[in-house]
């Protein structure tokens, strides 16, 4: 137990009281270091491959992550650049976190936007994948479905949702299964939004 406390201790003297810019600097850093040190794995040869050898679609996963491979190596065929959309997403989508939750509560929303930003899973996600869109779309597609319980008129936020949630499915077929849940959100919240709204 004492060195759980004392974890915690740590965890709140380097990074809970650092200002958040810092933290989310500290984590790029990491990311990109392991996003040039670790070695290329078989899947990533694998899409790197569909992006030297455009088709409409492949045997295995739909077509999205070797037609965005192919654009990014037109800029430039290293392992770094490759690997740059990974190493961006979540810091992209830890910034929107921070903001929504700065509309509740301010401490609150540096504590968990760190925890997601030091969590393992984070640091971690610097490799090429299927996942890598799919966590891009999912996130933003939740977050509209968020924001349409906020809003007075909350079907444009339910149309945003399903049109960031459509393009994930272009990166990875298990995906589809998901908008079955999204779709069921999408006919009930709008009707729950309005009957909660004075």
């Amino acid at each position: 137990m004492n060195k759980i406390f004392y974890m915690v201790n740590v965890i709140n003297r380097f990074f809970i009281q650092l200002p958040i810019w810092w933290i989310f600097g500290f984590v790029l850093i990491v990311k990109f270091l392991l996003a040039f040190t670790i070695p290329i794995t078989g899947d990533e040869a694998y899409w790197a491959f569909w992006g030297r050898e455009l088709h409409w679609g492949y045997y295995c996963h739909p077509p999205m992550v070797g037609w965005l491979l192919y654009f990014l190596m037109k800029i430039s065929d290293s392992l770094f650049i490759l690997r740059l959309p990974p190493v961006l997403i979540t810091i992209i989508i830890a910034g929107f976190i921070y903001k929504i939750l700065l509309d509740f509560d301010k401490s609150k929303a540096k504590i968990f936007t760190t925890i997601f930003l030091l969590s393992p899973i984070n640091l971690l996600f610097v490799i090429v994948s299927t996942d890598t869109a799919v966590v891009f779309f999912l996130f933003f597609a939740a977050l509209c479905l968020f924001k349409s319980q906020q809003d007075k008129s909350p079907y444009f936020f339910c149309f945003l949702s399903g049109f960031f949630f459509g393009p994930g499915s272009t990166f990875k077929i298990f995906y589809i299964s998901i908008g079955f849940f999204f779709f069921g959100l999408l006919l009930v919240l709008p009707y729950h939004s309005k009957r909660a709204s004075p």
